[in-house]
């Protein structure tokens, strides 16, 4: 039939809903666009890839039903334990000159170890377990052999696991951590800020020298080098060779994209900084309006973390964050002169506290990155949890000894989480080994031989930070796998 008869029987045939029907079919069917046969959804068979013939299929399909009977009633209740495995059985045969051949291949898939692909011909590709294989030879079939098969669908090894988030729970002492030490603080000043506006200068006084040391921080030079390194591609990479005037590495093919991406790290970086100090001038007035309420104690307290959230915000990387943090951690007010009048002892007892907050509310933060920290190797992380745990165990000792309980438990707490990330974290990761060649090498063929995966050269060139990536040292360490 021609297109233009199905086209004059559409047009005969529109007088009526089915004859539409019955005519928008053939002419699909005329444009190729009909629904397709059985026969064009029947695939060949397989298991895994040798073929062979299907005269009947059967399948087993359903539910998982555990029926529980109770005495005097009834009815039953069917508890769904969820999708029955999946029971095929097929009947075929093998034919030709190399039947045997084609029979000892499909043995030797059977006694494959795990399981293997079987393509139905209706049901399609499955992953299955083959269960049992027949095969029949008769004398009288010559070159046919029949075969007989039963499989079960599969799935991988999967066993029940119960895993901890200890980031969330580092996150979570974090938290109680902070509440403990802006209570304690508030115990420890609102008696002393009775005393008069020389309690009040004394923290203020404190807190400028803090100030001072955060901005330090803040606009290191070193900032800027992390911000522009951490740009992906080989210009983040390598800068630092073409900053110190090497011409060993290429320009970026895309000088455009480059400068742009380097703008925007600058841009980003100015805003973080500004911002930084935007709450470092809060934190400073939250400290001159300080007075025996509460109220203001709270808002000091919460000042001081929101500067130290800042801080966290401002680095390039939980590492950054966590170097410059340790400096706030470790600050120390200025020595007062002897005074044992009560206006002294309130002024030492106020510059110790406020010390102690701005010390515990580092340290705390450095425990808020070490939970974004990703360590590159066992030892990496085992470093990073004796680095965080020495911090915490000074505040710690420092709790005990002042007699604050509720600052002392929280710490102890948030050490136990550090403990348990770091080393749960740490636990999956290879260890660092020598490498050692007789001349140097270039990195893409120490990734070749050590780890049989070039693209790992980029993180040779990290550990080893050579001269060249073509060159790099006879003896450094790298991971062991």
């Amino acid at each position: 039939m021609s297109f233009q008869d199905v086209l004059n029987g559409v047009q005969q045939a529109a007088g009526t809903v089915s004859g539409v029907m019955s005519a928008a079919g053939r002419l699909l069917d005329a444009l190729g666009l009909g629904a397709p046969s059985y026969q064009d959804q029947v695939r060949p068979a397989s298991f895994r890839g040798i073929p062979f013939a299907v005269l009947a299929s059967e399948g087993s399909f359903g539910r998982r039903n555990a029926i529980h009977e109770y005495p005097n009633r009834d009815t039953v209740w069917v508890e769904d334990m969820g999708r029955a495995a999946r029971k095929i059985s097929l009947i075929g045969f093998l034919v030709g000159d190399d039947v045997i051949q084609q029979r000892d291949q499909l043995i030797a898939a059977a006694e494959t170890e795990d399981m293997g692909e079987l393509v139905h011909p209706t049901l399609g590709t499955m992953f299955v377990s083959l269960i049992t294989l027949r095969v029949t030879e008769k004398w009288d079939s010559g070159r046919v052999f029949e075969i007989a098969l039963s499989f079960v669908e599969s799935g991988l090894k999967e066993f029940p696991s119960d895993t901890t988030d200890t980031a969330s729970d580092v996150l979570g002492a974090v938290g109680d951590a902070n509440l403990a030490t802006a209570a304690d603080f508030l115990h420890q000043v609102a008696d002393a800020v009775k005393q008069g506006i020389a309690i009040v200068q004394q923290v203020v006084n404190t807190v400028t020298k803090w100030v001072g040391i955060v901005k330090n921080v803040i606009n290191a030079a070193r900032n800027l080098y992390n911000a522009v390194r951490s740009i992906p591609g080989t210009f983040g990479r390598f800068h630092g060779l073409l900053d110190s005037g090497s011409s060993s590495v290429a320009a970026p093919r895309n000088a455009t994209a480059t400068a742009v991406a380097v703008r925007l790290a600058i841009a980003q970086g100015t805003q973080a900084r500004a911002t930084v100090a935007n709450n470092l001038s809060s934190m400073s007035l939250a400290a001159g309006a300080l007075s025996s309420s509460s109220s203001t104690i709270n808002a000091f307290s919460s000042s001081v973390q929101t500067v130290v959230s800042s801080v966290l915000s401002a680095c390039t990387s939980p590492l950054d964050g966590i170097n410059a943090l340790t400096q706030l951690a470790q600050f120390t007010p200025p020595v007062l002169a002897q005074d044992s009048s009560p206006i002294g002892q309130a002024m030492t007892a106020a510059q110790n506290a406020t010390a102690a907050l701005l010390r515990r509310s580092a340290v705390i933060g450095v425990c808020q990155a070490s939970a974004s920290y990703q360590p590159a190797s066992y030892e990496g992380a085992a470093a990073m949890r004796a680095r965080v745990t020495t911090l915490l165990d000074v505040e710690i000792q420092s709790a005990a000894d002042q007699g604050l309980d509720a600052t002392y438990l929280a710490l102890r707490r948030l050490r136990a989480a550090v403990v348990a990330d770091l080393t749960a974290r740490g636990g999956k990761l290879s260890r660092m080994t020598t490498v050692s060649t007789p001349v140097p090498v270039p990195a893409l063929l120490l990734a070749q031989r050590l780890y049989r995966d070039p693209a790992r050269a980029d993180e040779l060139v990290q550990q080893a930070d050579p001269i060249h990536p073509a060159f790099m040292p006879v003896s450094f360490k790298a991971l062991a796998q």
